[in-house]
């Protein structure tokens, strides 16, 4: 695994005019010269963004102590959302091939929503941290072993996968410990976390084989040469995965990492990476920033 340490500079640092109207409401795009950058900074400065697959998208705000409501939106090529009317309360929401949707409920069950935005099928009772394939037809996620029908502390997890057209699920992976499952695009494997061995690291998994570490190996403190993993802040472009890291100052940095070669490189300050048409990737700026989003190169140099 090689870890370059320098860090990138943006192809271009664009400035947008496009901010919040004040109200948490979507800000109104302002007609420029890259209207693609105008919809992603009317997106990707909502406080209540919690997750962005495709034009799906999961807002999330307080409703009270220790209560949060979600609910989905499309968004427009214009940056517009559309809220997306659920019968039942939904804690993440994501696209599916077919024009349905995928979507965790407050209840933990995880389920199929029709055309209708009705429950098609349940695929499992419990479960955690969902994600799709690039083509909306598979499902990972956290859930229970076989056997076991409810989540309590203590209770094992596995990370299991099954496509829509299938009638059961594949358990993927047997560690309780495994988190983040998000599959690899353009294969049929699946990256995730998992603390096995000490650090959280980076792993991948070909279904019917033996997960494959890919970083952090051989490592029991960070330091020197960690990497760091994602979380729900993501985007795919040329092979790697382009992800959000928390600082301890508050900040959030971009990283790059390719599964294929293992090479993981810092890459500046943003949020929020969103692949665009030419397959850059853009990443919204810290607050006060003169630009609205950093544009970086999908192959990691400048």
């Amino acid at each position: 695994m090689r870890i370059r340490r320098s860090w990138m500079l943006p192809l271009a640092l664009v400035a947008s005019a496009c901010g919040g109207d004040g109200d948490g409401g979507t800000p109104a795009p302002t007609p420029s010269a890259d209207a693609e950058l105008d919809a992603y900074c009317a997106v990707a400065q909502r406080d209540d963004l919690a997750t962005w697959v495709g034009d799906v998208l999961t807002l999330c705000a307080s409703s009270g102590e220790d209560e949060i409501t979600c609910n989905g939106g499309l968004s427009a090529a214009t940056g517009a959302i559309t809220q997306i009317d659920l019968e039942l309360a939904p804690r993440r929401v994501l696209p599916a091939s077919g024009g349905r949707l995928v979507a965790l409920l407050a209840d933990e069950r995880l389920v199929v929503l029709g055309a209708d935005r009705t429950v098609e099928r349940e695929l499992a009772t419990w479960a955690s941290d969902p994600w799709v394939s690039d083509d909306g037809a598979r499902v990972v996620w956290v859930g229970l072993p076989d056997g076991v029908d409810a989540w309590d502390f203590g209770v094992p997890t596995v990370i299991a996968t099954q496509s829509l057209d299938e009638s059961a699920r594949t358990v993927l992976v047997d560690d309780e410990t495994a988190s983040t499952p998000r599959p690899i695009p353009g294969s049929r494997d699946v990256l995730f976390v998992s603390t096995s061995t000490g650090l959280a690291s980076f792993w991948r998994i070909t279904p019917g084989s033996d997960p494959v570490q890919l970083t952090n190996v051989g490592r029991d403190e960070v330091g020197p040469g960690f990497v760091p993993v994602a979380d729900r802040q993501l985007a795919w472009s040329e092979g790697a995965v382009f992800y959000g890291v928390d600082e301890e100052d508050g900040t959030t940095r971009i990283w790059r990492f390719d599964p294929a070669s293992r090479e993981a490189s810092e890459v500046g300050p943003g949020a929020w990476p969103r692949t665009a048409s030419d397959g850059s990737v853009l990443a919204l700026q810290p607050s006060g920033s003169a630009s609205c989003a950093a544009r970086y190169p999908a192959g990691g140099t400048p």
